[in-house]
């Protein structure tokens, strides 16, 4: 089995398109954070993540998160931290 790449750069430019315009809120918060933190993510290697904005995690209890593109009736499997 072969994997095309150009195949997968497409569909992953396809799926950063689709986040963004589906959670404006992540580029704002994003925006905001990237002052105080490094590109606006609290731990460095979380630059390396794939996707062009951090998942932003409203609250969270044990775990479970309520993110804030889902609104916080929403309960997901994430971090209280945000994700890039």
């Amino acid at each position: 089995m072969t994997i095309d790449p150009t195949r997968v750069c497409a569909l992953m430019e396809r799926e950063r398109t689709r986040f963004s315009k589906e959670h404006p809120r992540s580029r704002e918060l994003g925006e905001q954070a990237g002052g105080p933190l490094l590109s606006g993510v609290p731990m460095n290697w979380m630059t390396r993540w794939p996707g062009d904005l951090p998942i932003w995690v409203s609250e969270a209890r044990r775990a479970r998160g309520w993110s804030t593109w889902r609104g916080s009736s929403t309960p997901t499997s994430a971090s209280a931290t945000p994700a890039r």
